[in-house]
């Protein structure tokens, strides 16, 4: 015969177990200490088992019986059904959002990537932690993710949103690789957020101009490499830098010094970028050249006529 609320409420404690019967197996087990614990009991190949269902009256008789008929209508252990429940629970609570974003950290520092690469991503995930971090990336929604980014997006920083999604997106990516997530949600979001408007820069025509743009790149990246930048941006002393070391001309070749000048001037030219304001005139050699002795002088150069 099926309990009733009255007899539950009225049911005392003796010096022993007792157990109320409510049919298809759930039973109220009334302790020696005036606990009530409801009980599904069933048989599985011939064996009589037990299985915990709540504790009265924080679970009731309406719940205990439904509770009662989803575990027989698994078709299985309810028991085993019930444990490997709460394992999958225990495993989803661990595979949280920020402990796989810190696996794939990890990853990145053994892969070797570069220090600002593992900065911009720690930054990142700093952003999306309050919100998801402590989520298991299984449960986590697109919804979830597009609260995350409309906050950035509603500052005007499109570019951060757009990358921080992107790096979102890493992070499921890692779980769906390491069989710990099944979809990526960021993929949905693709055409939610604004797209940050492209502004094109002019090209640098005037030679004026294109010299100052590298002057100043090679002295950004003497920075960066810890170097000091040129003491001097004269076209003379760029060029003294890149020629090579003078060489000591002799009286014979007096004649010929024009020539070597030119030849210096022309080294430094194809040595360094050919951003030159003036240009070097065009060389040949003197139709007759002189002989001192056995020996020929060499020939000197002369500017062509235009």
């Amino acid at each position: 015969m099926p309990l009733t609320d009255m007899e539950i409420r009225t049911a005392k404690p003796g010096p022993r177990l007792a157990k109320l019967s409510d049919g298809s197996g759930l039973q109220l087990w009334i302790m020696p200490d005036g606990a009530k614990r409801w009980r599904l009991a069933y048989r599985l190949a011939g064996v009589q088992k037990v299985l915990a269902v709540g504790v009265y009256p924080a679970t009731g008789l309406r719940e205990a019986r439904d509770e009662a008929k989803k575990l027989l209508a698994i078709g299985q252990d309810p028991s085993l059904a019930k444990k490997l429940a709460k394992l999958s629970k225990a495993v989803a609570s661990a595979n949280s959002f920020d402990a796989i974003a810190a696996e794939l950290l990890e990853k990145k520092h053994r892969e070797q990537k570069a220090d600002r690469t593992i900065a911009k991503f720690e930054w990142f995930m700093s952003l999306a932690r309050p919100a998801i971090g402590a989520r298991p990336i299984v449960e986590i929604t697109s919804l979830e993710i597009l609260a995350v980014l409309r906050p950035i997006e509603a500052r005007g920083r499109l570019e951060t949103a757009k990358k921080l999604r992107g790096a979102i997106g890493q992070v499921f990516r890692f779980a769906i690789a390491t069989g710990r997530a099944e979809s990526d949600p960021t993929g949905a979001l693709k055409g939610a957020l604004a797209s940050p408007t492209v502004k094109h820069r002019a090209a640098i025509i005037e030679p004026k101009e294109r010299v100052m743009a590298l002057r100043r790149l090679r002295i950004s990246r003497a920075a960066s490499a810890g170097l000091s930048a040129p003491a001097s941006s004269s076209r003379k002393r760029r060029f003294a830098a890149a020629s090579p070391a003078p060489i000591s001309i002799n009286s014979s070749a007096k004649r010929s010094a024009p020539s070597a000048s030119r030849f210096f001037a022309l080294s430094a030219f194809f040595t360094t970028p050919r951003l030159c304001l003036q240009k070097i005139p065009r060389l040949r050699p003197h139709a007759s050249s002189k002989t001192s002795g056995n020996r020929a002088e060499a020939p000197s150069m002369a500017p062509v006529s235009r």
